[in-house]
């Protein structure tokens, strides 16, 4: 890993860096068993007045995650935000990705539609994303106080088809 650039001051919490990760080729076992990381990604992070925005950036060459199954990220630009009271951020609108499993044909794209704002309990409080498949049906993700309401357009045609409210647990 190389740290392509900082500025500001690392021991007063006023920072920022910016590095890329490349290569990234690394296994980790834990009690489910072992996963291999493979690609490169950018990470940049910025500290200011207690307040961490970070992002992640994965574009021209992917990041493969694989156990019993394979999620090969292909584009991916996706931030945060913390702050000193421990509430969480999630992406801002019209962040990005797209991911490939070998559980369904094709890639499917996601899309931050609000920031998913989480609590310090971690817990979703509010926020909305979107998941596209290649066959257009889509997937909306809305998150409301502790739970998530999943609505599903199965044809792509623009009408919800199917929903359901769950608890976050």
């Amino acid at each position: 890993m190389a740290l392509d650039s900082v500025s500001g001051d690392l021991t007063t919490g006023n920072y920022d860096l910016q590095t890329l990760i490349n290569p990234i080729n690394m296994s980790v076992k834990d009690d489910m068993g072992m996963t291999n990381y493979l690609g490169v990604l950018a990470y940049n992070r910025k500290s200011s007045a207690g307040r961490l925005t970070e992002q992640v950036i994965i574009d021209a060459n992917p990041l493969t995650i694989s156990d019993a199954y394979t999620l090969t990220v292909h584009q991916l630009d996706l931030s945060a935000i913390r702050t000193v009271s421990g509430a969480l951020n999630i992406g801002v609108t019209g962040e990005q990705g797209s991911i490939e499993t070998g559980m369904i044909t094709g890639r499917l794209a996601i899309r931050v539609e609000l920031p998913v704002a989480i609590s310090a309990m971690d817990v979703p409080t509010a926020g909305k994303l979107r998941v596209l498949a290649q066959d257009n049906s889509c997937l909306f993700m809305t998150f409301d106080n502790g739970f998530m309401d999943i609505e599903v357009d199965t044809n792509g045609n623009g009408e919800i088809d199917d929903s359901m409210r769950v608890e976050w647990d």
